[in-house]
Parts: structure tokens; sequence; C-alpha cells
């Protein structure tokens, strides 16, 4: 799959090598920034909190919790 994704970037025209990357909280889209990353970009991650906090009850639990977009 690498190779697969470095190919596509490779392809596109990088006039203004920047990136603003959606961050999900989860392993996807943190590997999606370190690839631009290693393709030379400037990226700054971004998350969205469009959910309640009693919906967060067992947050704590995955990979990334909603206290980490604090960080």
């Amino acid at each position: 799959m690498r190779i697969s994704v470095d190919t596509q970037i490779s392809k596109q025209n990088h006039c203004s090598k920047k990136a603003l990357v959606a961050m999900s909280g989860g392993v996807d889209s943190t590997v999606a920034l370190a690839l631009m990353v290693a393709q030379g970009y400037e990226t700054m991650g971004a998350t969205l909190k469009l959910r309640s906090e009693r919906l967060d009850i067992n947050a704590d639990q995955s990979c990334c919790t909603p206290r980490d977009i604090e960080d």
C-alpha cells in the first residue's frame, strides 16, 4: 500500500507543499500525515469536536482520547 500512496503523492503538482490533514483521532489519519511529511510537505493536523461529552463515556479506551485534542 505504501508504494501506491507514494506514487499517487509524487504524481501531484506540488506548487505549494503545504497540507492541512483532517485528523480523525485514529491511526490512518496519523499515518497519512506522516507520509505527507516524508514527501516534503509542511503539514498541520486539524480535528473537530462534533459530539457531546456524554457520548465519550468509553473514550479513554480508544487509541486517541478527546483529552488528546488539547495536546
